[in-house]
């Protein structure tokens, strides 16, 4: 099918979510029904690829969008999500993404591969944030969870730098699962629900962190 064809059967649908691999991403604001984009810049695309389209596309809530990309990862580009109004949910792989700190809509934030990530200090401003993930990320410490109060959900997945999660477990969390090859483990702590009620659990899948 030809880029008009395409055009055509997403507004002709009203789809909301798709997936898009390509040289120039200019042609998605002929789209206004969708909501959930992921884009994977093409081969043959040039470097510096042009996500400025999306500032001006108030209806897009949800986002995962390669910085780094070429056949051999040679090009790098930059995003900035503090200039798409109204974005919810955002996906993060390598470096190139800038403002997400300022994004105060922000719902969920998921975070792969960024080593410079020490701890959750200045990771968001949102109000309504709910749910965070990090994947082999650089965090060190749990300090700055404190901040964000609509937390409901915090998974952390093979971040192998993790030694500290205090900040956490013996001020905010009802309960802890954690994973290793040998066991899965949920502890309880003293603490009463009453005094942080939005948390369920609480995900670590490091086989470096010893809970006890």
């Amino acid at each position: 099918r030809t880029l008009e064809e395409h055009i055509e059967l997403i507004n002709k649908f009203q789809i909301e979510k798709v997936r898009i691999i390509c040289n120039d991403l200019s042609f998605i604001k002929k789209c206004p029904s969708i909501k959930d984009i992921e884009v994977f810049p093409a081969y043959s695309a040039k470097e510096h690829f042009d996500y400025s389209v999306l500032y001006k596309m108030p209806n897009i809530k949800a986002l995962s969008c390669q910085t780094v990309y070429g056949d051999v990862g040679q090009y790098h580009t930059t995003i900035d999500y503090s200039k798409i109004i109204g974005i919810e949910k955002v996906s993060i792989n390598n470096h190139g993404h800038m403002g997400i700190e300022k994004v105060t809509s922000l719902k969920e934030l998921w975070v792969s591969g960024n080593k410079k990530i020490r701890n959750l200090n200045g990771i968001s401003c949102s109000s309504v944030l709910q749910e965070l993930t990090f994947v082999q990320c650089g965090i060190q410490s749990l300090t700055g969870i404190e901040n964000c109060k609509t937390i409901k959900s915090l998974a952390l997945w093979n971040n192998y730098s993790l030694s500290d999660i205090s900040e956490f477990l013996y001020k905010y969390i009802l309960f802890l699962c954690a994973y290793s090859s040998i066991a899965f483990i949920i502890v309880s702590t003293l603490l009463p629900p009453s005094l942080y009620p939005n948390i369920g659990c609480f995900f670590i899948l490091d086989h470096n962190l010893e809970i006890f």
